[in-house]
């Protein structure tokens, strides 16, 4: 289940975590059925509205880093 408070937009995502600039979070969610991020649930889209799950972008990107 997907808390309110854990979404973000990809603006927000940008300055919070530099790391992850927009174009980057839009690539991510373009590429999401083969980079794993649909898997991991990093991002929901309500309307036309695409927003970001700080909790599973922050998983999705430790689980990365176990695999490396």
């Amino acid at each position: 289940m997907v808390c309110a408070e854990d979404l973000r937009t990809f603006e927000q995502i940008a300055e919070e975590c530099p790391a992850f600039p927009v174009n980057r979070l839009r690539y991510l969610y373009e590429n999401r059925q083969t980079n794993g991020t649909a898997a991991a649930n990093v991002f929901v889209k309500l309307g036309r509205l695409r927003m970001v799950n700080k909790t599973q972008l922050n998983a999705w990107v430790a689980q990365k880093q176990e695999n490396e």
